[in-house]
């Protein structure tokens, strides 16, 4: 019975045998046709993909660009592909961007009491004691220029304080959880950030591509937007890795941050968020 069903299969006549649906108008693909044994399948070359499912038959370029992980600071997409460039002052080897001038970089941290200056390489240059002004500080950024430090009490701040933004962005945990822009001044204060928002703690600023990267303790997760609040990317979401993140940085394509639980300064690359790098124990 077995044998004479499979043969009943085999006699009957198959629709698709034989034919070459790509002869005619290339299946009606806009790319590549493949015959395959249900008809004409359409294939993209790479750097593209099929529009949608309703239209599984023209391929769109990727954007590339719009991927967090593409490049380290500036990136150019183009018809099946992209690439990547950096901001005078850096020197690039593949999607990233090193400063020229990196061994002069410093990360300023605060524990409580001390001012602590250290490189990027987790090497304490000298401690200081902070003033009365700044006791329970957690959270401050440094204006080079003049010499100026700015804090909130007691989440996050980061300034932009080139002459075209002059900006000053900070974070709010209260009873309306928030992620807020506003004038170096104080004036034109405006709310960026309001949902999927618990304890904003950790808040860091990439002048270069012009994004802000914040951190929600109880969510586990560092995210970034525009300058607008627009665009917003999950850079990673993991409870296991992010242990009350607070007191952000970013330099060139990193991200770190002062783990309160374990009172440590931890680095991540945001183009592999993957692992997560010990830069100092406090």
């Amino acid at each position: 019975m077995k044998l004479m069903f499979i043969k009943k299969l085999f006699d009957r006549k198959c629709s698709f045998c034989g034919r070459d649906d790509c002869s005619v108008q290339n299946g009606g693909c806009s790319h590549y046709c493949h015959q395959s044994p249900i008809g004409s399948l359409c294939l993209c070359p790479l750097g593209f993909q099929t529009s949608n499912l309703t239209n599984y038959k023209r391929c769109e370029d990727i954007d590339e660009c719009s991927v967090e992980s593409s490049c380290s600071q500036k990136c150019t997409n183009f018809a099946g592909g992209y690439y990547c460039a950096c901001e005078p002052g850096y020197s690039r080897s593949g999607k990233t961007c090193k400063a020229l001038t990196r061994q002069f970089a410093k990360i300023y941290i605060t524990n409580g009491s001390n001012l602590i200056i250290s490189n990027i390489e987790g090497t304490v240059l000298t401690s200081v004691r902070k003033s009365s002004l700044m006791q329970s500080v957690t959270a401050f950024d440094f204006h080079n220029r003049t010499g100026r430090i700015f804090w909130e009490n007691p989440r996050g701040v980061v300034l932009d304080p080139r002459s075209e933004h002059r900006l000053i962005f900070c974070t709010d945990w209260s009873k309306y959880p928030r992620i807020e822009r506003a004038s170096m001044d104080g004036t034109n204060r405006t709310v960026l950030i309001s949902t999927k928002l618990y304890w904003p703690n950790g808040l860091a600023i990439d002048m270069v591509r012009e994004r802000i990267y914040f951190a929600d303790e109880h969510l586990a997760y560092i995210e970034s937007c525009d300058y607008n609040g627009n665009n917003r990317v999950q850079v990673i979401s993991n409870d296991l890795m992010l242990h009350h993140p607070h007191s952000f940085a970013f330099f060139e394509h990193n991200i770190f941050w002062l783990d309160r639980g374990h009172i440590k300064v931890l680095k991540l690359d945001r183009l592999s968020p993957k692992n997560k790098t010990t830069i100092a124990d406090i």
